[in-house]
């Protein structure tokens, strides 16, 4: 997987807002990974699991 590393976040405190969206589709994390968003986030669904394999770049 990829995204921000646990390191990456701490690193990051105090110097940036962290961009965060909560999606309900897989194709809102497709474009949401490729609008660069740092986290991305669903909520807990079995069928929606696969949906980090689509973004592998993201922290999901």
């Amino acid at each position: 997987m990829g995204g921000m590393t646990v390191k990456d976040l701490l690193d990051t405190k105090g110097k940036r807002t962290i961009a965060y969206v909560q999606v309900a589709s897989q194709e809102e994390a497709i474009a949401a990974s490729q609008a660069g968003m740092d986290k991305i986030g669903t909520a807990f669904v079995p069928e929606r699991a696969g949906w980090a394999m689509s973004v592998p770049d993201s922290h999901f």
